[in-house]
């Protein structure tokens, strides 16, 4: 009997020792909830200010130095009364400056005009005149019309796009986890 009880411990142990191998080695699957942090995406607008150019005429620059009227005869029983005005083109461009000019009498309202090229910092004096009656006032009046001059100017508009952007964000996952027999049965 002693060789049987020998041979039951030994059957015993190797079942013991396989039983605990087996059980702290087998992985055994198992579903878990859990909470991460899970990077989403999104659409998002975003704009941004985009230059172009645009060509404008724009009046060019000026300032009046001086006005004035004269009269005088010209010729046989002719009365003339002249008017001026003198311009100082404070632009960075030459032009042409019209001068439109009224006289107003009694008689009623001449008109005249002139023009004068003007270089930048440079002045030019336009002269206008009418046939007036001897004798009678007058009221001198005038305006200017400047040249003008292109000129190229940035401007911006927007411009938007729909672009895909991510943030993290925590949400509940069902994840596949693994323990040993062991934890299975008598917990982790």
């Amino acid at each position: 009997m002693e060789n049987n009880q020998k041979a039951l411990l030994i059957g015993l142990t190797v079942f013991i020792f396989g039983f605990l191998v087996i059980g702290n080695t087998v992985q055994l699957p198992y579903s878990a909830q859990v909470t991460k942090m899970v990077r989403e995406p999104y659409e998002d607008k975003e704009c941004k200010q985009v230059p172009y150019q645009v060509t404008d005429e724009v009046a060019l620059t000026y300032k009046v130095l001086d006005h004035g009227q004269t009269g005088g005869m010209s010729g046989f029983l002719n009365y003339v009364t002249n008017g001026w005005v003198q311009i100082e083109n404070t632009d960075d461009k030459s032009g042409t400056f019209k001068v439109s000019c009224k006289f107003q009498t009694l008689d009623g309202t001449f008109s005249d005009s002139d023009s004068v090229f003007i270089n930048p910092g440079q002045s030019g004096t336009a002269n206008c005149q009418a046939d007036t009656s001897l004798g009678q006032d007058s009221k001198f009046s005038y305006t200017i019309t400047p040249g003008t001059k292109t000129v190229i100017k940035t401007e911006y508009r927007e411009e938007c796009e729909w672009v895909t952007k991510y943030h993290d964000v925590e949400r509940e996952v069902t994840e596949t986890r693994y323990h040993t027999v062991f934890q299975s049965w008598f917990g982790d």
